[in-house]
Protein backbone atom coordinates (compact mmCIF):
# COMPACT_ATOMS: atom_id res chain seq x y z
CA UNK A 1 0.00 0.00 0.00
CA UNK A 2 2.61 2.49 0.90
CA UNK A 3 4.59 1.83 -2.51
CA UNK A 4 1.04 2.46 -4.17
CA UNK A 5 0.64 5.48 -2.64
CA UNK A 6 4.27 6.81 -3.64
CA UNK A 7 3.40 5.79 -7.18
CA UNK A 8 0.21 8.19 -7.14
CA UNK A 9 1.71 10.78 -5.56
CA UNK A 10 4.45 10.80 -8.32
CA UNK A 11 1.96 10.13 -10.98
CA UNK A 12 0.43 13.37 -9.95
CA UNK A 13 3.47 15.33 -9.48
CA UNK A 14 4.54 14.36 -13.23
CA UNK A 15 1.25 16.07 -14.14
CA UNK A 16 1.68 18.91 -12.71
CA UNK A 17 5.41 19.17 -14.00
CA UNK A 18 4.19 18.22 -17.53
CA UNK A 19 1.68 21.11 -17.16
CA UNK A 20 4.91 23.59 -15.97
CA UNK A 21 7.01 22.37 -19.01
CA UNK A 22 4.43 22.99 -21.50
CA UNK A 23 3.69 26.60 -19.90
CA UNK A 24 7.58 26.76 -20.11
CA UNK A 25 7.00 26.14 -23.70
CA UNK A 26 4.85 28.78 -24.56
CA UNK A 27 7.89 30.94 -24.48
CA UNK A 28 8.13 33.22 -27.59
CA UNK A 29 11.77 34.07 -29.43
CA UNK A 30 11.70 38.01 -30.34
CA UNK A 31 13.16 39.19 -33.49
CA UNK A 32 14.67 42.30 -33.74
CA UNK A 33 14.43 44.28 -37.16
CA UNK A 34 14.86 40.56 -38.76
CA UNK A 35 17.92 39.52 -35.95
CA UNK A 36 16.71 36.89 -33.68
CA UNK A 37 17.36 37.85 -29.98
CA UNK A 38 19.05 35.29 -27.70
CA UNK A 39 16.74 35.91 -24.22
CA UNK A 40 14.57 33.79 -22.06
CA UNK A 41 10.79 35.01 -22.74
CA UNK A 42 7.54 34.03 -20.99
CA UNK A 43 3.95 34.24 -21.57
CA UNK A 44 1.34 35.59 -18.92
CA UNK A 45 -2.19 36.48 -19.67
CA UNK A 46 -1.65 36.08 -23.60
CA UNK A 47 1.45 38.67 -23.51
CA UNK A 48 4.67 38.20 -24.51
CA UNK A 49 7.08 39.79 -21.31
CA UNK A 50 10.84 40.27 -22.14
CA UNK A 51 13.47 40.55 -19.80
CA UNK A 52 14.02 44.79 -19.25
CA UNK A 53 18.04 44.48 -19.37
CA UNK A 54 18.68 42.79 -22.43
CA UNK A 55 16.07 43.89 -24.41
CA UNK A 56 16.89 47.67 -23.41
CA UNK A 57 20.11 47.27 -24.02
CA UNK A 58 20.49 45.83 -27.28
CA UNK A 59 18.34 48.76 -28.13
CA UNK A 60 20.99 51.47 -27.38
CA UNK A 61 19.62 52.25 -23.68
CA UNK A 62 21.21 52.54 -20.55
CA UNK A 63 19.57 50.46 -18.05
CA UNK A 64 20.38 50.79 -14.25
CA UNK A 65 19.11 49.34 -11.70
CA UNK A 66 16.99 50.97 -8.10
CA UNK A 67 16.98 48.48 -6.20
CA UNK A 68 14.93 50.75 -2.93
CA UNK A 69 11.79 51.16 -5.80
CA UNK A 70 12.66 47.90 -7.42
CA UNK A 71 12.62 49.23 -10.75
CA UNK A 72 14.65 49.84 -13.68
CA UNK A 73 15.53 53.10 -15.21
CA UNK A 74 15.93 53.49 -19.14
CA UNK A 75 17.74 56.12 -20.31
CA UNK A 76 17.04 56.10 -24.45
CA UNK A 77 19.20 57.47 -27.06
CA UNK A 78 16.44 60.12 -27.44
CA UNK A 79 17.13 61.48 -23.97
CA UNK A 80 14.23 60.11 -22.44
CA UNK A 81 13.60 58.34 -18.96
CA UNK A 82 11.58 55.38 -19.01
CA UNK A 83 11.17 53.80 -15.73
CA UNK A 84 9.80 49.78 -14.85
CA UNK A 85 8.84 49.31 -11.83
CA UNK A 86 7.97 45.87 -10.50
CA UNK A 87 4.54 44.81 -9.63
CA UNK A 88 3.32 48.31 -12.23
CA UNK A 89 0.80 47.67 -15.32
CA UNK A 90 2.78 49.22 -17.58
CA UNK A 91 5.65 51.65 -17.87
CA UNK A 92 6.40 55.44 -17.20
CA UNK A 93 8.00 57.49 -20.10
CA UNK A 94 9.03 60.95 -18.15
CA UNK A 95 5.60 62.53 -17.15
CA UNK A 96 3.48 59.48 -19.72
CA UNK A 97 2.35 56.48 -18.45
CA UNK A 98 2.44 53.79 -21.11
CA UNK A 99 -0.36 50.97 -20.23
CA UNK A 100 -0.50 47.41 -20.20
CA UNK A 101 -3.14 44.55 -18.77
CA UNK A 102 -0.51 42.58 -17.77
CA UNK A 103 2.43 43.25 -14.20
CA UNK A 104 5.79 43.76 -14.93
CA UNK A 105 7.65 40.83 -13.04
CA UNK A 106 10.89 39.79 -11.78
CA UNK A 107 11.00 35.80 -12.32
CA UNK A 108 14.65 34.13 -11.43
CA UNK A 109 16.37 37.36 -10.48
CA UNK A 110 15.42 39.54 -13.55
CA UNK A 111 12.53 42.04 -14.28
CA UNK A 112 10.42 41.18 -16.96
CA UNK A 113 7.65 43.78 -18.85
CA UNK A 114 4.95 43.33 -21.44
CA UNK A 115 7.20 43.62 -24.84
CA UNK A 116 4.53 45.95 -26.49
CA UNK A 117 4.83 48.20 -23.86
CA UNK A 118 8.21 48.47 -24.16
CA UNK A 119 7.94 48.91 -27.72
CA UNK A 120 5.82 52.19 -27.75
CA UNK A 121 8.30 53.29 -25.31
CA UNK A 122 11.08 53.53 -27.96
CA UNK A 123 8.03 54.43 -30.64
CA UNK A 124 9.07 50.97 -32.37
CA UNK A 125 6.17 48.52 -33.49
CA UNK A 126 5.51 44.83 -32.67
CA UNK A 127 3.54 42.66 -34.59
CA UNK A 128 2.93 38.76 -34.11
CA UNK A 129 3.73 35.76 -37.24
CA UNK A 130 2.75 33.07 -35.33
CA UNK A 131 5.33 31.83 -33.66
CA UNK A 132 7.65 34.90 -32.78
CA UNK A 133 7.20 38.56 -32.04
CA UNK A 134 8.43 40.73 -34.66
CA UNK A 135 9.68 44.12 -33.31
CA UNK A 136 10.78 47.02 -35.74
CA UNK A 137 12.67 49.77 -34.95
CA UNK A 138 11.49 53.36 -35.93
CA UNK A 139 13.19 54.59 -39.09
CA UNK A 140 13.30 58.02 -37.90
CA UNK A 141 14.56 57.04 -34.51
CA UNK A 142 18.17 56.32 -33.96
CA UNK A 143 18.49 53.52 -32.25
CA UNK A 144 20.71 50.29 -32.03
CA UNK A 145 19.29 47.32 -32.91
CA UNK A 146 21.42 44.33 -32.86
CA UNK A 147 23.86 43.89 -35.88
CA UNK A 148 24.56 39.96 -35.85
CA UNK A 149 22.10 37.19 -35.42
CA UNK A 150 21.75 36.71 -31.98
CA UNK A 151 22.58 39.16 -29.34
CA UNK A 152 23.06 38.03 -25.51
CA UNK A 153 23.12 40.63 -23.21
CA UNK A 154 23.92 39.67 -19.28
CA UNK A 155 21.27 40.85 -17.24
CA UNK A 156 23.08 40.09 -13.78
CA UNK A 157 25.55 41.00 -11.64
CA UNK A 158 29.13 39.71 -11.19
CA UNK A 159 28.16 39.29 -7.82
CA UNK A 160 24.57 37.05 -8.61
CA UNK A 161 26.89 34.93 -11.19
CA UNK A 162 29.92 34.24 -8.29
CA UNK A 163 27.69 32.91 -5.44
CA UNK A 164 25.55 31.21 -8.06
CA UNK A 165 28.38 29.51 -9.04
CA UNK A 166 29.66 29.01 -5.16
CA UNK A 167 26.03 26.96 -4.45
CA UNK A 168 26.07 25.27 -7.78
CA UNK A 169 29.51 23.75 -7.08
CA UNK A 170 28.99 23.24 -3.37
CA UNK A 171 26.24 21.08 -4.08
CA UNK A 172 26.68 19.49 -7.26
CA UNK A 173 30.25 19.80 -8.63
CA UNK A 174 30.66 16.17 -9.13
CA UNK A 175 27.32 16.00 -11.25
CA UNK A 176 26.44 16.68 -14.67
CA UNK A 177 25.61 20.21 -16.30
CA UNK A 178 22.38 19.33 -16.25
CA UNK A 179 22.23 18.45 -12.82
CA UNK A 180 24.22 21.48 -11.99
CA UNK A 181 22.09 23.70 -13.78
CA UNK A 182 19.33 22.12 -12.29
CA UNK A 183 20.74 23.21 -7.98
CA UNK A 184 20.90 27.02 -9.67
CA UNK A 185 17.34 26.82 -10.81
CA UNK A 186 16.51 25.90 -7.48
CA UNK A 187 18.29 28.71 -6.13
CA UNK A 188 16.70 31.11 -8.59
CA UNK A 189 13.42 29.95 -8.35
CA UNK A 190 13.86 30.62 -4.38
CA UNK A 191 14.52 33.91 -5.52
CA UNK A 192 11.50 34.42 -6.91
CA UNK A 193 9.66 33.11 -4.58
CA UNK A 194 7.64 35.24 -1.69
CA UNK A 195 8.55 32.55 0.73
CA UNK A 196 12.39 33.36 0.77
CA UNK A 197 15.12 35.83 0.23
CA UNK A 198 15.10 37.91 -2.89
CA UNK A 199 18.78 38.10 -3.75
CA UNK A 200 20.83 35.02 -4.42
CA UNK A 201 23.25 35.74 -1.48
CA UNK A 202 20.36 36.08 0.72
CA UNK A 203 18.97 32.56 -0.58
CA UNK A 204 22.08 30.59 -0.03
CA UNK A 205 22.43 32.14 3.71
CA UNK A 206 18.62 32.00 4.78
CA UNK A 207 18.60 31.00 8.37
CA UNK A 208 14.59 31.78 8.96
CA UNK A 209 13.60 28.09 9.48
CA UNK A 210 16.92 26.45 9.77
CA UNK A 211 20.34 27.01 7.66
CA UNK A 212 18.67 26.17 4.20
CA UNK A 213 22.34 24.57 2.68
CA UNK A 214 24.94 22.09 4.14
CA UNK A 215 27.82 24.10 2.34
CA UNK A 216 26.88 27.04 4.71
CA UNK A 217 27.87 25.01 7.88
CA UNK A 218 30.60 23.08 6.39
CA UNK A 219 32.51 25.77 4.90
CA UNK A 220 32.60 24.35 1.36
CA UNK A 221 30.32 27.05 0.24
CA UNK A 222 33.96 28.98 -0.04
CA UNK A 223 35.55 27.13 -1.82
CA UNK A 224 36.53 28.02 -5.74
CA UNK A 225 34.25 27.06 -8.15
CA UNK A 226 34.59 24.89 -11.42
CA UNK A 227 34.63 26.43 -14.99
CA UNK A 228 31.98 23.79 -15.05
CA UNK A 229 29.88 25.63 -12.48
CA UNK A 230 30.81 29.40 -13.52
CA UNK A 231 29.19 27.78 -16.79
CA UNK A 232 25.83 26.18 -15.46
CA UNK A 233 25.89 29.59 -13.22
CA UNK A 234 25.76 31.63 -16.35
CA UNK A 235 23.13 28.85 -17.94
CA UNK A 236 21.03 29.29 -15.49
CA UNK A 237 21.15 33.33 -15.11
CA UNK A 238 20.31 33.46 -18.86
CA UNK A 239 16.74 31.68 -18.56
CA UNK A 240 18.43 28.03 -19.08
CA UNK A 241 15.65 25.43 -16.60
CA UNK A 242 15.48 21.98 -16.40
CA UNK A 243 13.45 21.34 -13.11
CA UNK A 244 10.49 23.75 -13.77
CA UNK A 245 9.48 25.64 -10.20
CA UNK A 246 10.89 23.30 -7.76
CA UNK A 247 12.24 24.90 -4.77
CA UNK A 248 13.89 21.39 -3.13
CA UNK A 249 16.63 18.88 -3.92
CA UNK A 250 17.94 16.09 -2.07
CA UNK A 251 20.29 13.15 -2.50
CA UNK A 252 18.28 10.85 -0.69
CA UNK A 253 21.35 8.37 -0.09
CA UNK A 254 23.05 10.55 1.73
CA UNK A 255 19.97 12.83 3.38
CA UNK A 256 19.35 12.53 6.94
CA UNK A 257 16.30 14.48 7.31
CA UNK A 258 13.32 13.47 4.51
CA UNK A 259 11.03 16.21 5.40
CA UNK A 260 10.76 16.79 1.73
CA UNK A 261 10.04 13.81 0.46
CA UNK A 262 7.30 13.53 2.72
CA UNK A 263 6.03 16.94 2.70
CA UNK A 264 6.65 18.23 -1.48
CA UNK A 265 5.46 16.26 -4.93
CA UNK A 266 8.16 14.76 -6.58
CA UNK A 267 9.71 16.19 -10.12
CA UNK A 268 12.23 14.17 -11.20
CA UNK A 269 15.74 12.86 -10.60
CA UNK A 270 19.03 14.13 -12.06
CA UNK A 271 22.14 12.18 -11.22
CA UNK A 272 22.23 11.93 -7.37
CA UNK A 273 19.78 14.08 -7.05
CA UNK A 274 15.94 14.35 -6.65
CA UNK A 275 14.33 17.86 -7.16
CA UNK A 276 10.80 18.71 -5.37
CA UNK A 277 7.81 21.36 -5.84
Amino acid sequence: MKQLRTRLKRGAAALAAAAILSTAANAAPVIVDGKTMQMHTYIAGSRTHVPVRVIYEALGCEVNWDAARRQAVVHTPTGSVITVREGQYGLSDDNTHISADTSNRIRRGRLYAPIRAVAKSLDCTVDWNGTAALLKTPENVQLTPPESGTVQTPSYTESELYWLARIIYAEAGGESMEGMIAVGNTILNRVESELYPDTIYGVIFDRKYTVQYEPVLNGTIYNTPSADAYEAARRCLEGENVVGDCLFFLNPRKATNFWIIYNRSFYRSIGNHDFYL
